[in-house]
């Protein structure tokens, strides 16, 4: 009998360990899903929506003649700051181009984003058109 009881509690020690190991996954996989990245989420777009106010309070939309369109993108490090500023569409309207190029420099950093945001490039386009104008983010 006691052959039999080891062997038991060997048995039962492995199904222990299985069902732990089961459990760890398990978790990883929901804790994974919680913090996958969504552009979408109310939280990444409040970010988004708090940052595109931020720039625009920099751009100086009087200064800018004529009509055109431009596009920018940068990313946001875990601290805040902007990095990989760049255009990726300019207009041929100078006065815009320097007008978003201002903008985006006077905004170095701000405020650390959301957990889930995993760098992703954030766009922004600008459309002018004799001071009526369209500026998305996204």
């Amino acid at each position: 009998m006691p052959g039999n009881y080891n062997a038991d509690k060997r048995n039962n020690n492995s199904q222990n360990t299985t069902k732990s190991t089961e459990t760890k996954n398990i978790k990883a996989n929901t804790e994974r899903q919680k913090t996958a990245y969504n552009p979408n989420s109310a939280e990444m777009l409040r970010y988004k929506n708090n940052l595109r106010a931020a720039l625009f309070s920099k751009f100086a939309v009087g200064s800018i003649q004529g009509a055109g369109e431009c596009s920018i993108q940068f990313s946001v490090d875990k601290t805040g700051k902007l990095i990989n500023r760049k255009f990726s569409k300019e207009s041929s309207n100078k006065s815009l181009n320097d007008t978003v190029y201002y903008m985006l420099m006077s905004v170095p950093k701000f405020s650390p984003p959301p957990k889930e945001y995993n760098g992703e490039t954030i766009r922004m386009n600008f459309k002018i058109n004799n001071g009526n104008y369209e500026i998305t983010i996204f």
